[in-house]
């Protein structure tokens, strides 16, 4: 839900329309009580399992969005970036997990203005078995994403960044 409270986007990362689990996400506008759907956005890739939408996040203004598909390419997963508004959003980036398995996009979050971007890993595994992993990055106007920071446990089985949600201003992040 963005600041204003008349954009949401609602994620089906099981959504088997096209493929098995492939995913998807929903973009509705209004207010209060009365909405109307305005634009499904299908994984850019015709991939099985991809689950596209298990993590999404709007910024403030509504005119950013973030998907996380942990399932894609063998789970090492990969966060989308759009940007637009109603009916009208074109997909402005791609980042990548580096390694099989640690579900790369489980969590997403976007700071207010949209240029700063946690993405959490929870199954990634350099200090650890699923230690977990969260990635920092900074852009703009949800592109040109560049990697800033990234934070681990050094424990097994933690899952550092199954959850996450970075403070309006980029200033503090709480990751679980």
């Amino acid at each position: 839900l963005n600041n204003s409270g008349n954009i949401i986007v609602v994620g089906q990362h099981l959504d088997s329309s096209l493929t098995p689990n492939r995913g998807s996400i929903y973009v509705y506008t209004g207010n209060n009580f009365t909405w109307a759907f305005a634009n499904k956005i299908n994984s850019p890739f015709a991939q099985s399992s991809m689950n596209f939408g298990k993590s999404i996040d709007l910024n403030s203004q509504g005119n950013i969005i973030a998907v996380g598909s942990p399932g894609f390419a063998s789970s090492k997963g990969a966060v989308f970036t759009y940007t637009g508004s109603g009916n009208n959003w074109i997909n402005t980036a791609r980042l990548s997990g580096q390694n099989s398995f640690e579900e790369f996009g489980s969590s997403v979050s976007l700071n207010s203005s949209g240029n700063i971007l946690c993405i959490g890993a929870e199954k990634e595994s350099t200090f650890g078995n699923e230690a977990g992993m969260v990635y920092i990055y900074s852009g703009n106007s949800g592109s040109n994403w560049v990697l800033y920071d990234q934070i681990s446990k050094e424990r097994a089985g933690d899952r550092f960044g199954f959850s996450l949600k970075i403070f309006p201003t980029g200033n503090n992040l709480i990751v679980g």
